[in-house]
């Protein structure tokens, strides 16, 4: 598991470049351009959460895990990137403020099914 809370760290998540494209794309799209992006997340603090595919929900802290179990249960969107990644976001706070989520498929969290039954295909 692997948590972001700058946008300049993101590569530090040594997702493969084509999906780490559409990642971008993604955390982009409700902004003008990267840099409006970026001082978003330097502004109010956005966090990404991956979830790697082989990460298991024993490993993982049960504060951790608590957060996370509120993230699934409060999606304001979810979308398929590509086959083996999705990306959730939860709102956490009236600035605009949120966590993404992004996840594999087969990631043995509680609620994960939902959420890819909810999952938006953009590309």
């Amino acid at each position: 598991m692997k948590f972001v809370s700058n946008w300049q760290d993101l590569p530090s998540l040594l997702l493969p470049e084509s999906v780490m494209s559409l990642l971008k794309t993604e955390l982009v799209l409700p902004f003008e351009d990267e840099y409006s992006a970026m001082s978003f997340w330097d502004e109010v603090g956005v966090t990404l959460i991956y979830v790697e595919p082989d990460d298991v929900p024993e490993d993982i802290k049960s504060q951790v895990l608590n957060v996370i179990h509120q993230l699934i249960v409060n999606p304001e969107f979810v979308v398929r990137l590509t086959d083996d990644y999705y990306l959730m976001l939860s709102v956490t706070e009236d600035n605009g403020n949120g966590i993404y989520l992004l996840f594999h498929p087969d990631c043995p969290l509680k609620g994960i099914d939902l959420l890819i039954s909810m999952a938006e295909s953009r590309y």
